[in-house]
């Protein structure tokens, strides 16, 4: 995983993706900046994005994948699994993601980085 000064942390992590079939992961580029989480399929290619202040992280087990996590955006009732490579990259993003929460978050910054 990289760090840029523009930007809190980036790099490559697995997505799950489902269709009405089956479920796969996806090898995605993300980079947290601020409050959001920019994927796409390359570095240069961030088109999708994923608001953090007032989301729900947790570690997660779906697919019986090691270093999974989950976000639950506020006010949604989707959930967006990701899975990373290793125990320290798992933590490192979800740390990450959680001060990204805390800076967010005006109102009451002691709940806003508990990982569940």
């Amino acid at each position: 995983m990289e760090e840029s000064g523009n930007s809190h942390k980036e790099g490559w992590l697995y997505k799950r993706h489902s269709n009405f079939v089956a479920h796969k992961w996806k090898k995605l580029w993300f980079r947290l900046k601020d409050t959001k989480l920019y994927y796409g399929e390359s570095e240069q290619d961030l088109i999708k994005s994923l608001e953090l202040e007032g989301c729900e992280l947790a570690e997660s087990s779906i697919d019986k994948k090691e270093f999974c996590f989950c976000i639950k955006p506020h006010k949604s009732k989707r959930i967006y699994y990701i899975h990373a490579c290793n125990r320290d990259d798992q933590n490192e993003w979800m740390q990450a993601i959680c001060f990204a929460k805390a800076t967010g978050n005006t109102t009451d910054q002691s709940q806003a980085c508990i990982i569940q």
